[in-house]
């Protein structure tokens, strides 16, 4: 009654939270209060947007669609397990508890998480939104095989590189060779710049 007296502990839990966080080097607790803000609006978006890992990864996707399932719940620990191998240990150690001390996952910091993976996966390309332009799976943009085969030896000349493998391989040794004998010839002059110990090894 002195710690809650209107009965609800939400906001207790909040701030035993970011007393936690502000304790250790884990601030990721004290993210969910700028979140929830925009919650609502970010479920929308991710209900609206058809999202698409372009990796075979689908541990975050999987994710996503357990917190749209839990969206409307409103106690904190669900007993749901999620794979979380897409999220730091960190947030694992946010997210998760021991199963002895009851439902083992923490549903706001999974919604924050999965959130801010999927902003993160975004800008990498690892995420894309189907029939966007901005996060367009990458790997349509890209040309056939059969088409950089093709283009290859006019992008090779325009470039000066080698046309083939063979002699692309060949080009780097004789480049490779030429830096070693330039760094063997300038050794002297830069005597103290390195030392070499009894074993040979600089």
């Amino acid at each position: 009654e002195f710690l809650s007296p209107d009965g609800n502990l939400d906001r207790l839990r909040e701030t035993c939270a970011e007393v936690q966080a502000t304790g250790g080097n884990n601030y990721l607790p004290l993210i969910w209060k700028h979140f929830k803000s925009h919650r609502s609006l970010l479920f929308r978006l991710s209900h609206l947007l058809q999202l698409e890992p372009t990796t075979q990864d689908r541990s975050l996707i999987q994710a996503l669609q357990l917190i749209q399932d839990s969206e409307n719940l409103h106690r904190e620990w669900i007993d749901e397990h999620v794979d979380l191998s897409f999220a730091s240990e960190r947030w694992v150690k946010v997210v998760r508890r021991p199963a002895s001390e009851g439902p083992p996952t923490n549903r706001r910091y999974l919604e924050v998480c999965v959130f801010s993976y999927l902003a993160s996966e975004l800008r990498s390309g690892d995420m894309c939104v189907l029939g966007s332009e901005s996060f367009a799976d990458y790997r349509k943009q890209l040309l056939p095989w059969e088409e950089c085969f093709h283009r290859l030896p006019a992008y090779c000349e325009k470039v000066g590189l080698p046309g083939t493998a063979k002699e692309f391989v060949a080009s780097l040794k004789i480049q490779l060779e030429e830096t070693a004998q330039h760094l063997d010839e300038k050794f002297p002059s830069c005597r103290g710049d390195v030392s070499i110990n009894e074993a040979g090894e600089p």
